[in-house]
């Protein structure tokens, strides 16, 4: 798989570079010819070329680098002091993301100073080009011990990725979830898999609320009906955005994060994700705050990519998100 997006980048660069330079050099040092009479427009046709390899050079090498901090607030009514957040998704550790792509993100992380850290799954990429990758997450544990640090996985970790995989057991990679899960509690990670936890460790006590993957059918939504009592804010963590409908439907659901749509990796103005990760999530919950019902829903670009290592108008991030 990755190697056919490779093969598909080196193509588009060639296929607009090679006759950006023939047309040049014709208009150049072939003086009879037709792209030296009309310059004009083989100058513009050459420059449209250039500015394709450009834009693909740029949204296969350097975007995907550009680690940006995208700041949020989200108004609770439930917080007695202003509670910060890092929640970042989709780190798709393997072929294109290693370990020094995941100090950057704890260096990053460890500068912001969050109150509490929130990882939304998809740690590996589990494309079966390595069958150790959680491996790469280790500087994690390096910022576990100043900041907790909770988390859920995605369907990347039960070999889940797109396409027919999604529906037949046949077309998945293998199931990681349990390394990759015992991993990040070496790590300090705590792993919520259908868990409730009261969070009092931060400025203001809340509800945190961590679903097991929801593409795997391994969700358990019954602590959301029985376990609270206190009249703090609840926050529920789920890798796939589209269960806020289900989620939502439930009483006092303060704040929903979700990752899994990496914003769709390529966005163009006014059109929005090309890239969609499923069919169930609509183009307008690819990114970004929104209400969805009585509850809030936050959905992050995430920090790396899968399939092309592309990313366009659309650069990794992290978000801290301000809750008061």
């Amino acid at each position: 798989m990755h190697q056919y997006f490779d093969i598909l980048i080196s193509i588009l660069i060639f296929s607009t570079l090679a006759p950006a330079a023939i047309l040049l050099y014709s208009a150049k040092l072939r003086p009879t010819s037709i792209e030296a009479k009309y310059k004009k427009i083989t100058y513009t046709i050459s420059t449209l070329l250039i500015i394709g390899t450009a834009t693909v050079i740029y949204g296969s090498f350097i975007e995907p680098h550009i680690l940006t901090l995208n700041e949020v607030s989200v108004n609770t009514g439930k917080m007695s002091k202003p509670l910060k957040i890092a929640f970042l998704a989709d780190i798709q550790a393997g072929q294109y993301r290693k370990i020094d792509y995941v100090q950057k993100i704890t260096d990053r992380l460890a500068y912001y100073n969050p109150d509490i850290i929130i990882l939304g799954g998809d740690f590996v990429e589990n494309f079966a080009s390595e069958s150790d990758e959680y491996l790469q997450l280790a500087p994690i544990g390096t910022i576990t011990n100043k900041y907790p640090t909770y988390a859920v996985l995605g369907n990347h970790e039960y070999g889940i990725g797109s396409g027919l995989s999604v529906t037949f057991d046949k077309y998945r990679t293998p199931n990681v979830s349990e390394d990759v899960s015992k991993y990040l509690g070496s790590l300090g990670v705590r792993v919520l898999r259908n868990e409730l936890v009261t969070v009092t460790s931060t400025p203001s006590p809340f509800y945190l609320f961590g679903i097991d993957e929801w593409m795997a059918h391994k969700q358990d939504l019954r602590p959301l009906k029985n376990d609270r009592t206190e009249n703090f804010a609840t926050i529920v963590v789920v890798h796939n955005p589209y269960a806020a409908l289900t989620i939502s439907s439930y009483k006092n659901i303060d704040l929903i994060l979700s990752g899994h749509t990496h914003g769709g990796q390529i966005r163009f103005p006014f059109v929005g994700p090309l890239g969609r990760v499923d069919d169930v999530t609509p183009a307008d919950w690819y990114q970004g705050l929104r209400q969805v019902e009585n509850s809030k829903l936050f959905v992050t670009s995430g920090v790396g990519e899968t399939g092309a290592r592309a990313r366009l108008f659309n650069p990794p991030e992290i978000v801290m998100l301000t809750i008061d």
